[in-house]
């Protein structure tokens, strides 16, 4: 073995710079998918123990006390529910409330608790407490630090509307941070607040005790039916004049790690890009190994080396540079892992501290290894079978007569281009190598450019997707009877396009599920028609348009039917269209304000959305309409601020993913370029020298063999982002179908692509011919003294 470890330290002597580029790609195909398996493998898996730990309910509902009779005969059902294992009933404030958030107003629906207030079921840990006193203390989710920006001391402003049009703001100090795995988070539809005791009893009498509500802090015998239970116990009053909700663990869970679970399988992608470019560098470095030492192959076996032994260490080279790169990229991981959970956070506002995990480092060690095994024997079985007579002859076993390509004598053209044209046409294995990689890095470049496009620039398209229709203010009405004459008034404002009169309440199937349903008069009005993807929208009063995920789950199509439950009354409809969007998760359904009044026959519509022109300032146009209608409204929203306010953060999410994707890619193309460049100059030293020798420059020679390597660049470019031009849709669909969002569509603009491919083949070839200036050190003296 002693002597098969000496080939092995004679191989990795040789090629020093070669074994480190290897190695730095291997470090960050290691850092990659280790840090890709943990995210996949722990994240959700933590959110779950913080959710054990704190005692989280299985079910939360919130509902405000004005009826004490439906109160009592809702609290009945509840405790007699055999599902019910354990209750605990809070006081609380719940409300309709606005505040800033990244920059931003949010409005929400806010549960205001009482610090003084305990309870043993989804318990409160507070991440931060400030030890300064300060006369109006408020604690805030912890989100609200990460992804809003608030520090212990700043000032925290609250509007709070009531449902009969009254509205007071509030100011506050921030004291402190909670965690809590229901309420501390804006990807809920109600979020929660804690105020002390003397603040909380001044913001109820504010409103004459109207806010006052119970929250419902819910186990059950069986968490796996919470959604059952909660579709069974959904409040069934007036949401215009009784604030409610009521959300199960499930939902929750999934709404605060989905960047976690599309970031983690995002970063295995790309981990195993790398891998396969770890795979192809290997198989290059083999073959051209054995092509470059064929001679001294020969006179290894000759001298009583067998194949195996030749094999052995070529395979060992690889294994140790894999090993330590598998274990340097794993111990990086570590070290980046704080970053990317504070990068989740800002999204997320969970805290999570991820120790050692030997299984992701085992699993990454272990990929990294078999792939580098099975890569190695596959290449290095030439040197196996090679037998010393040919080996000597440099690899001929007969005689070989190659076609002459680009004849200088008689073919036209510029003498340093046909010869960089011989050199690449001779080295086709070589820049099949480079173009692979090169499609590889062109691919993940155009992928993060599309997203970052869609995403970060294009925001308006990305919440199109998400939320679904956009439009800039939503209007409240106090008396559902003057809708209609509200709506015509606001049309003759020459800031507003159009109107839309929109609803959305809480059904549920007769199977069970949880459905939040949109009403409208014509969903031709919509300036989104991307949400319908699949049929066409509900025009009768017995057709509905469903959610994708909601037709998976129920295996429904068009052309089924489907029965929808509100209170005593079922309708059942046909289903005309298929819709997406992340609300409610995908379990939504879109029809008619007439097929809705058929299911809910005393129903009056209440809410307006407003379209306004360009240009027009909506803060401005909404004070405007607050000041000449003070008593027509119960509240103005700014719709445009309360989504960005809670979709922000996927903006700087992308944009960081974009400037590591950047990075890696220059890393990966000057790295490959180094080893194929170094390669190459090294098995054409003696044909080099001669070429200097019959009077060739350097800047000559330099020139051609960076032109021999454009074409490959080029090439491999242009089938990267061909590859992506017609993949990046369908693979978005897929990663963001599991929130709702079944068919995407963005757009992706054929002169970004340009301007990558050219950056990419531009920076490609400066770095080839910075590697290419090694020829200077090439003489016919060294040639010949060596």
């Amino acid at each position: 073995m002693t002597y098969i470890w000496l080939l092995t330290k004679s191989h990795l002597h040789k090629n020093k710079g070669q074994s480190l580029s290897l190695l730095l790609i291997i470090i960050l195909a290691g850092i990659l998918m280790n840090l890709g398996l943990m995210v996949g493998l722990h994240y959700n898996q933590s959110f779950d123990q913080r959710a054990k730990d704190l005692n989280s309910a299985d079910v939360i509902i919130a509902l405000q006390k004005k009826d004490p009779k439906y109160i009592s005969s809702f609290e009945q059902k509840l405790y007699t529910d055999k599902l019910s294992s354990q209750i605990e009933k809070q006081s609380i404030l719940y409300l309709s409330g606005e505040c800033q958030y990244n920059q931003d107003e949010t409005t929400k629906q806010f549960a205001i608790m009482n610090a003084q207030s305990k309870h043993q079921i989804s318990q409160i840990s507070y991440v931060e407490k400030s030890k300064t006193s300060y006369n109006n203390p408020i604690y805030l989710p912890y989100l609200f630090k990460t992804g809003g920006n608030y520090e212990l001391g700043d000032t925290f402003h609250l509007r709070v509307f009531s449902n009969d049009g009254q509205e007071e703001k509030f100011s506050y100090q921030v004291a402190g941070f909670y965690e809590e795995t229901m309420l501390a988070t804006l990807n809920s539809t109600t979020t929660g607040l804690i105020l002390e005791d003397a603040q909380y009893q001044q913001l109820s009498k504010a409103f004459t005790h109207t806010l006052d509500a119970y929250m419902y802090h819910i186990q059950l015998t069986d968490p796996s039916l919470a959604e059952v239970y909660t579709t069974k116990h959904t409040p069934d009053v007036n949401r215009s004049t009784t604030l409610y909700d009521c959300v199960f663990y499930d939902t929750i869970k999934m709404a605060r790690t989905i960047t976690s679970s599309i970031g983690s399988l995002l970063i295995i992608a790309f981990a195993f890009i790398l891998a396969s470019i770890s795979v192809i560098v290997i198989k290059f470095r083999i073959s051209h190994s054995i092509e470059e030492d064929m001679q001294n192959i020969g006179a290894l076996k000759a001298i009583g080396y067998t194949g195996k032994d030749i094999v052995k260490s070529l395979l060992l080279q690889f294994l140790i540079i894999t090993i330590i790169g598998s274990f340097l990229g794993i111990i990086c991981s570590y070290a980046l892992l704080p970053l990317l959970s504070q990068m989740f956070a800002i999204q997320t506002g969970i805290i999570w501290n991820q120790g050692f995990d030997i299984f992701s480092s085992s699993l990454t060690i272990s990929l990294l290894l078999v792939l580098t095994i099975c890569v190695a024997l596959f290449s290095a079985q030439k040197a196996r079978h090679l037998q010393p007579i040919q080996a000597l002859r440099s690899g001929l076993s007969t005689h070989n007569f190659k076609h002459n390509i680009f004849p200088l004598d008689s073919f036209p053209g510029n003498l340093h281009i046909l010869l960089a044209g011989k050199t690449f046409v001779q080295s086709f294995k070589q820049n099949l190598f480079v173009g692979m990689i090169v499609a590889s890095i062109s691919f993940a470049a155009l992928f993060a450019s599309a997203m970052y496009d869609n995403i970060s620039v294009k925001f308006d398209k990305f919440l199109e997707y998400t939320v679904g229709e956009l439009f800039d203010v939503q209007l409240y009405i106090k008396n559902p009877a003057h809708l209609m004459q509200t709506k015509v008034l606001l049309e003759t404002f020459p800031e507003v396009r159009k109107v839309i009169d929109y609803n959305i309440e809480y059904l549920k199937t007769d199977e069970g599920a949880s459905v939040i349903c949109y009403a409208t008069e014509d969903y031709a009005n919509y300036d989104n028609q991307d949400i319908l993807y699949q049929g066409r929208f509900p025009k009768h009063t017995n057709e509905v348009a469903i959610g994708g995920l909601l037709s998976q789950s129920f295996h429904k199509q068009i052309g089924d039917t489907i029965t929808l439950i509100k209170g005593d009354n079922q309708q059942e409809y046909l289903i005309t269209g298929l819709i997406q969007g992340s609300n409610f998760m995908g379990h939504d359904a879109a029809m008619t304000n007439d097929a809705y009044q058929a299911l809910s026959p005393y129903h009056q519509q209440s809410t307006l959305n407003v379209y306004l022109n360009d240009n027009i300032n909506i803060d401005d146009f909404i004070q405007m309409i607050k000041d000449k209608y003070p008593d027509t409204f119960i509240s103005v929203v700014n719709n445009m601020k309360t989504i960005t306010a809670s979709m922000g953060t996927y903006r700087e999410i992308v944009s960081m993913l974009v400037i590591v994707i950047a990075f890696v890619t220059a890393v990966i193309i000057a790295l490959t370029l180094y080893l194929v460049m170094k390669t190459s100059l090294t098995r054409r030293k003696k044909h080099l020298g001669i070429q200097k020798a019959l009077g060739y420059t350097t800047s000559q020679l330099v020139l051609q063999n960076a032109l021999s390597l454009l074409p490959a660049l080029l090439i491999g470019s242009l089938l990267g982002s061909i590859t992506a031009y017609y993949t990046i849709n369908p693979i978005l669909s897929l990663l963001f179908s599991s929130i709702g969002i079944m068919k995407v569509n963005f757009e992706i603009i054929p002169a970004i692509f340009l301007i990558l491919n050219f950056i990419i083949i531009f920076f490609g070839f400066i770095i080839s011919i910075f590697v290419a200036l090694r020829i200077r050190k090439i003489t016919p003296y060294s040639l010949m003294s060596h």
